[in-house]
């Protein structure tokens, strides 16, 4: 691919500027625009403004997936839930403050999941990023069997290994 020119018209002028590919300068579209934005009068000033703006959406976007990250805390009458349970598997950390940590092994195949909790629905609980969520179903909540605590999530029984005894 060879170097083109390209001609910009505008009601004063007529303005020639020279680009290379974009693969072979490795220039982003942003910075292809900002410099034929350049070739006309107030140009740089119109790149200026379209790089804030470009720092305000990313700005605002971040803000907006932090806002989406709080996690609840565990609520008193789900405290049984809080520790680690491990399973044939499967792998689950739940902290008092609402954090979670996943990992499930089936096969070759391991699916993690870290996240907060959104909430709870009955003895499911929620966990996830604004919309992406996933659903931890309890089939059987916490319950003390002798010395130990099990419970059945998404059909695996579960021990607690680790946590606060209720």
């Amino acid at each position: 691919m060879g170097d083109q020119d390209f001609f910009l018209r505008s009601n004063e002028d007529t303005a020639k500027i020279h680009i290379a590919p974009i693969i072979s300068t490795k220039q982003t579209k942003i910075q292809t625009l900002c410099l034929l934005m350049m070739t006309k009068p107030g140009g740089a000033l119109m790149c200026k403004n379209f790089y804030r703006f470009v720092l305000v959406l990313v700005v605002a976007g971040f803000i907006c997936l932090m806002a989406g990250c709080n996690s609840i805390p565990v609520p008193e009458e789900k405290r049984a839930y809080v520790g680690t349970w491990e399973g044939v598997g499967f792998h689950l950390t739940i902290h008092e403050d609402g954090g979670i940590d996943y990992r499930r092994v089936k096969g070759k195949s391991a699916t993690t999941v870290t996240g907060p909790l959104k909430s709870f629905k009955g003895d499911d609980f929620v966990v996830g990023v604004l919309f992406i969520t996933t659903t931890f179903e309890v089939q059987h909540p916490p319950y003390p069997e002798g010395d130990d605590w099990f419970m059945v999530v998404d059909g695996v029984e579960l021990k607690k290994v680790a946590g606060p005894i209720t």
